[in-house]
């Protein structure tokens, strides 16, 4: 609905064994590690103020997929890790970094390194402030993973707001 929600949750499988715990670390925003293996698996979130949790069944896992991890605490550096299966492994990637509709860096990426991980380090200076747009993709650009990381800017616009009159009635002009 739009509010940010504090949260704690957790993925169990189909014998009811938890295979990872979360929380909301700032209004609703958090991360964790979690990796599928084969059957369906549930998981159970309870929002601040709720007395009950919500139980949501998860996809079915493919068979083929790649994690990307985006990292902006470095204070120069932007950092992303990307691992692989082997189902990825074989196919031509590409990574972009965009801002606004802009595209500030791309990088083929060789699909045989992400079996034991990738990484790769942007240089901030690089990248516009604000909020960039992390997207893996494939030959054919189908997405595989994307992520957001925030840069913060070097500058901020000074703005001054002054008013003609102290008080203004219904429909009056503003300048």
């Amino acid at each position: 609905e739009g509010v940010a929600l504090e949260a704690t949750g957790c993925i169990c499988n189909t014998q009811g064994d938890t295979l990872s715990v979360f929380s909301t670390i700032h209004e609703g925003m958090g991360s964790f590690m979690y990796t599928p293996e084969g059957n369906q698996h549930k998981i159970w979130i309870q929002c601040q103020g709720e007395k009950k949790a919500r139980e949501f069944e998860l996809p079915e896992p493919l068979s083929a997929g790649c994690v990307m991890q985006v990292q902006s605490l470095h204070p120069e550096f932007l950092r992303i890790r990307i691992h692989g299966t082997e189902g990825i492994t074989s196919l031509p990637l590409g990574l972009t970094v965009i801002c606004r509709g802009k595209a500030y860096y791309f990088k083929a990426i060789d699909p045989a390194s992400l079996a034991t991980g990738y990484s790769l380090d942007i240089p901030k200076s690089d990248l516009p402030g604000g909020v960039n747009q992390i997207t893996l993709f494939t030959n054919e650009g189908a997405i595989l993973s994307e992520r957001l990381a925030y840069i913060p800017q070097e500058e901020y616009a000074q703005i001054s707001i002054y008013s003609q009159q102290k008080v203004y009635k219904p429909f009056d002009p503003v300048h």
